[in-house]
């Protein structure tokens, strides 16, 4: 009897479900491969100096090769596309736990004829005119609105609370409209997750039967039957598990924005709130995982807790990081 080679049940249960996971990725087969070495070899020195630090040396090489990364995707006039942003991110948290020795090593290697020298520190911009400052607070509609998305978001009803809270934010551009934005944002991003899990888990057990009985066995052969109807149909419903994670995955990026955002309005660009949903926002999305538990690590090291709230925030951090350390 004649067998054909086909992957062992575990290993294309792993390949298969690997979907469920994935944001965007025909995003990485489009980027230019150079680019995607440079990125791969980056993000192993940042994963590994996570878990333990890692030489000077080895540490500028990671920041060599990010910059030269972000100058290819620049000559290609690429800065927007999702590749970009997880260069950038990238980066960004590597500069920010360079130190003098690893600056020291980053300049020898740039002497050595390494990457093109990083681009030039400018002033950052003024704020658009009529853009209001940060601390103004909202009033009127705008403060109504915000009202009406607190008690919602207290009610849990996330998604609902998202529309009074944008609403608000037109009306008023202010700290405090962007930070429930973003956190009704994350709350409906954890909460379709939560809900997902379970029927991924479920869909998950059913794989083995169906993998064994798309199996036929001829007279002169075993083959696999990739039409059989009982694995098409688990792979429709797989592709919409896909589907709706995709949804889960949107509403954590689009609170990472709002908390950017945030940022940006606040003195000196720090805010305890902002800083760890930034971080929380990035850990839970594929693309960003290493370089968001490195932001993770970041914030519990260079924040510590005012009140009992932002002690809730800064200990969840702390688990999050422990999760992901164990491959969660």
């Amino acid at each position: 009897m004649t067998h054909v080679n086909r992957p062992s049940p575990a290993v294309a249960l792993r390949l298969l479900l690997s979907a469920v996971c994935v944001l965007a990725a025909s995003c990485r087969a489009e980027a230019p491969a150079e680019v995607q070495r440079l990125k791969n070899e980056a993000l192993t020195i940042l994963k590994a100096n996570a878990d333990k630090h890692v030489a000077p040396e080895e540490f500028a090489a990671c920041l060599l090769k990010l910059e030269k990364a972000k100058a290819l995707l620049a000559a290609a006039g690429d800065a927007e596309s999702m590749l970009a942003q997880e260069i950038d991110a990238s980066l960004a948290l590597a500069r920010r736990s360079s130190t003098p020795q690893v600056a020291a090593a980053l300049e020898k290697l740039r002497n050595a004829g390494g990457a093109a020298p990083p681009p030039a520190k400018t002033a950052p911009p003024a704020p658009a005119a009529g853009k209001p400052p940060a601390e103004e607070r909202p009033e009127g509609d705008a403060l109504e609105l915000l009202k009406e998305g607190d008690k919602l978001l207290a009610a849990k009803k996330y998604q609902e609370a998202i529309e009074p809270f944008a609403a608000s934010l037109k009306l008023k551009d202010t700290v405090l409209a962007h930070k429930r934005l973003g956190k009704a944002h994350y709350c409906r991003a954890q909460q379709l997750s939560d809900e997902l899990k379970p029927r991924t888990d479920a869909h998950q057990a059913k794989y083995k039967a169906v993998y064994q009985g798309a199996w036929r066995t001829t007279t002169t052969a075993r083959f696999f039957d990739a039409n059989d109807p009982k694995l098409k149909a688990w792979n429709a419903t797989l592709e919409e598990l896909r589907k709706e994670n995709d949804v889960a995955q949107r509403h954590y990026q689009t609170a990472e924005q709002e908390f950017r955002a945030v940022l940006k309005l606040s003195p000196d660009q720090k805010d305890f709130d902002a800083t760890g949903y930034v971080a929380l926002c990035m850990s839970a999305r594929p693309f960003f995982r290493l370089t968001g538990m490195q932001a993770l690590q970041d914030f519990v090291k260079n924040y510590a807790p005012a009140n009992d709230d932002e002690r809730l925030l800064y200990e969840f951090c702390k688990t999050e990081i422990e999760r992901l350390k164990k491959g969660g």
